[in-house]
């Protein structure tokens, strides 16, 4: 049913989405949904939750957190963003009085599952005993403040999003990772604000890194991460 959650238990990749060209900030009059992907499913189509009077001032303010069987939270702070939102499974969109702690948290610190870092133009991720580098820009500078980056093992993904540390409302960008072979899946212009949510979304294994030609730079990936172009089903995790 459009305008509610999928029913619980849901296994996909849940995003924050504007029906609009670009990523919008500030504009009143834009329309802001959560995009509920199946994973594996054999229809490529999404369940969409309106979000009635979320603004986004700057998306670099904007964050997600799964509570699980609880459902979805999304949104920022009040005096940021206009306020958070829970979703519960199977009903529509509430609007809270502020964040929880949880989604405070995630906005503040940006915590990733995996070690991850930046230096310059370059970030890196660590399993293991492996370090893998990519250059956001080519050529790229050694030294510098540069970027923010997360990444996380959300079960079948690794999610990593890397976002411009000295212009926060400019869009960030999110590679979707196969865990399980290190394929780029997906990657485009996108809010701090995906997810992939399962049951048990505890990883198992160490992930398989991408290979740096496959991650590309800043500027390689799609302008908007549309999942509606991806066939996610062709991934198994």
């Amino acid at each position: 049913m459009e305008g509610v959650a999928p029913s619980w238990p849901f296994v996909g990749v849940v995003q924050l989405w504007a029906h609009s060209s670009g990523i919008p900030s500030g504009d009143a009059d834009v329309v802001w949904w959560l995009r509920y992907w199946p994973w594996g499913s054999d229809a490529q189509t999404s369940r969409q939750v309106p979000l009635p009077g979320l603004a986004v001032g700057c998306s670099g303010g904007v964050g997600m957190v799964s509570h699980g069987e609880g459902g979805i939270e999304v949104g920022g702070a009040l005096g940021i963003e206009s306020g958070s939102y829970l979703v519960r499974w199977g009903e529509p969109a509430r609007r809270l009085e502020g964040p929880s702690e949880a989604l405070a948290t995630e906005i503040g610190t940006r915590h990733s599952t995996l070690e991850a870092g930046a230096a310059g133009d370059v970030v890196w991720l660590a399993v293991d005993d492996r370090l893998t580098s990519y250059a956001m820009r080519e050529p790229p500078r050694a030294q510098g403040d540069w970027w923010r980056i997360q990444a996380r093992r959300d079960g079948a993904l690794l999610v990593m999003t890397v976002h411009p540390a000295n212009h926060e409302c400019f869009s960030g960008v999110t590679w979707l990772v196969d865990g399980a072979s290190g394929e780029v899946v997906a990657c485009g212009a996108n809010t701090w604000a995906t997810r992939f949510v399962a049951p048990d979304s505890a990883a198992r294994g160490a992930p398989v890194l991408p290979e740096p030609d496959e991650v590309g730079t800043y500027l390689d990936c799609g302008p908007r991460l549309d999942l509606a172009l991806v066939p996610l089903r062709r991934w198994t995790g």
